[in-house]
């Protein structure tokens, strides 16, 4: 009897075997199956549906991430914020800041309030349509932002063709944009010259020249030449001249939305344009 259990055993042991076998397979295959790579999120992406709704007609929303930061446009100001995106699918946000610039097209400024609104309440994200739909969603499981992959027709964003005048500095203390507008009186230009891999403009006393790059990687600008005059009002323009053309050595980005120019510095600084 002893021998023949024993015989009786084997298969119900390999049986056994098998099932934990397929329980680990199947385990494996549902783990990778939930598994998502956070890295698809790095790209830029135009809003489709905010609360189930089209954006505004004419108004452009965007959205972009990098390797631990996005920002991008409401359709009236520019706006960022860190993130933390999991395998899982989890995408949590924090200290999300934008500009206060206002804006008066009908319904602009209520969709920047309901957008940032939204943005607030996302929990997890999902990516479909081989990676050309983006899903932001609640807590709740509820889809409240749409995207669609959004590239650039032509490779880099060109800011050429147009003056731009900047409208202020953008500064990051703990964590809050602050900006800070242009003496009253003064104005500084920027334009880019395309064609010659060159920048110029008035700094408010003197004009400036610089080379710069363009490319996928960034926006590189060269030490900038100016002339050497001197102004004396309003009190404080030469301040003001050095610090831009300070800053414009530092810049390490660009983001273009319609009639705003942002060129972003390297620890949250940004300096902001509008077209002329």
């Amino acid at each position: 009897m002893r021998h023949v259990l024993s015989i009786l055993l084997l298969p119900v042991l390999f049986l056994t075997g098998c099932a934990a076998v397929q329980a680990d397979n199947q385990q494996a295959s549902q783990a990778s199956e939930a598994a998502v790579d956070p890295t698809q999120l790095q790209r830029s992406w135009l809003l489709v549906e905010l609360d189930s709704r089209p954006p505004l007609a004419g108004s452009q929303v965007t959205l972009t991430f990098q390797e631990g930061a996005l920002g991008g446009n409401t359709g009236c100001n520019s706006y960022g914020s860190p993130y933390q995106a999991g395998a899982d699918g989890s995408l949590q946000l924090s200290e999300l800041v934008h500009h206060e610039v206002l804006c008066l097209d009908d319904g602009v400024m209520e969709q920047e309030a309901a957008y940032l609104k939204a943005l607030g309440t996302i929990a997890s994200f999902e990516i479909d349509d081989d990676g050309q739909t983006l899903l932001l969603v609640d807590a709740s499981g509820a889809v409240v932002l749409r995207f669609a992959a959004h590239t650039a027709a032509g490779g880099p964003v060109e800011p050429g063709g147009q003056v731009w005048e900047l409208a202020g500095f953008v500064t990051v203390t703990g964590g809050v944009e602050e900006a800070e507008f242009l003496l009253a009186g003064s104005h500084i230009t920027l334009e880019f010259d395309t064609e010659s891999g060159q920048l110029f403009g008035t700094a408010g006393c003197n004009s400036y020249n610089a080379g710069y790059t363009l490319d996928d990687d960034g926006l590189r600008i060269g030490p900038p030449a100016s002339t050497l005059m001197y102004c004396g009002e309003p009190e404080g323009l030469m301040d003001q001249e050095s610090r831009f053309l300070g800053w414009l050595e530092e810049v390490e980005d660009l983001a273009l939305d319609g009639g705003r120019l942002t060129l972003h510095l390297a620890d949250g600084r940004s300096l902001l344009f509008t077209a002329d």
